[in-house]
């Protein structure tokens, strides 16, 4: 009788442990969380022949966003959708260009979407060392100048130019509970604001690569 009792406190105990264990493991897949950026984004103007191709980079650039994260084993999965700014000193793309006008500041305003895979070093420390490549789709949604020193004005559209340019990306970084720090570089896959239509200087068109840092910050995990 004694034996009997003796292994059925075992099996209780044992079923108990396990079960402490089993719920005691982080089983939630799922990250939401909010994201911003800071950087700098370089350009590069080819036109036809006989004209050349010049380069010049943007003030700054930033962005902010959303981000959900599905994990996997041994990558996870991520969706970012974003709204960005680059602060210009001058037109990029010639959007408006109209004669004895002086713009001394624009503005491009983008909405982007990507779709990342990151892996994660280890897990067996507090700080995790990650890597990233995804693609990224752009879409741009117009620009703000302003002309002669007066108030800024919102243009919808990009002229002549394609509104849309897909993009690679490549980042490194850590995560810190629910804190991500990365650094980041874009670049674009075809070619941006590519126009058909021809200017003075003949046809053209920009190639748009971009650095930046980045922060993010999980506020839910189901």
């Amino acid at each position: 009788m004694n034996l009997h009792y003796t292994i059925l406190l075992k099996i209780v105990l044992l079923t108990s442990i396990s079960t402490t264990d089993l719920l005691g493991q982080d089983t939630k897949t799922w990250d939401f969380g909010l994201l911003g950026r800071y950087g700098k984004d370089y350009y590069k103007i080819t036109y036809n022949a006989p004209y050349d191709s010049y380069k010049f980079s943007s003030d700054n650039s930033f962005g902010i966003g959303l981000f959900a994260e599905k994990k996997f084993a041994p990558i996870s999965l991520i969706a970012n959708f974003e709204y960005g700014r680059a602060n210009n000193t001058q037109d990029l793309c010639e959007c408006s260009r109209t004669a004895d006008v002086w713009i001394t500041d624009t503005r491009y305003h983008n909405i982007f979407g990507s779709m990342r895979a990151r892996k994660y070093i280890t897990d067996q420390w507090k700080i995790q060392p990650l890597v990233e490549i995804g693609i990224q789709a752009d879409w741009f949604l117009g620009f703000s100048e302003k002309r002669n020193g007066t108030k800024s004005k919102y243009h919808p559209g990009a002229y002549a130019y394609d509104r849309f340019v897909p993009s690679g990306i490549g980042a490194i970084g850590i995560k810190y509970r629910s804190f991500a720090l990365s650094a980041e570089y874009q670049r674009n896959l075809t070619k941006d604001f590519s126009s058909d239509k021809a200017s003075a200087m003949g046809n053209h068109y920009i190639i748009r690569q971009g650095y930046s840092i980045k922060l993010a910050y999980s506020f839910l995990r189901i």
